[in-house]
């Protein structure tokens, strides 16, 4: 989502709002030839977004294609205790989530 714009470290890390303005650059690039067609959507808080079980479903199938079935089901956890959290505390849903390893946020 756009706000991933916002991240910001104390040093130089690769994930940050450059690399990720790289990226959705490239996948418009790929969105305007002939190979295909995507749509890219920002899912930010207050998009009307929603994500179908369906897209969920995929979005987890290829990231247990790199990451240990464990690894992608903790996150999972973690993502859904983080947002129910924050919807207690009347913040917006999304959000920060905690430390995912020592420099992955």
């Amino acid at each position: 989502d756009s706000s991933n714009n916002l991240h910001r470290d104390l040093r130089y890390h690769p994930e940050q709002p450059a690399r990720i303005d790289a990226c959705i650059d490239e996948l418009k690039r790929f969105q305007q030839n002939e190979f295909g067609s995507i749509e890219l959507q920002d899912v930010e808080e207050n998009s009307a977004w929603t994500f179908t079980e369906e897209e969920l479903n995929r979005a987890r199938d290829i990231l247990v294609q790199t990451h240990s079935e464990n690894f992608v089901s903790a996150l999972e956890q973690r993502c859904r205790n983080s947002r129910q959290q924050r919807i207690r505390e009347g913040k917006p849903s999304l959000g920060f989530v905690g430390y995912v390893d020592n420099d992955t946020y």
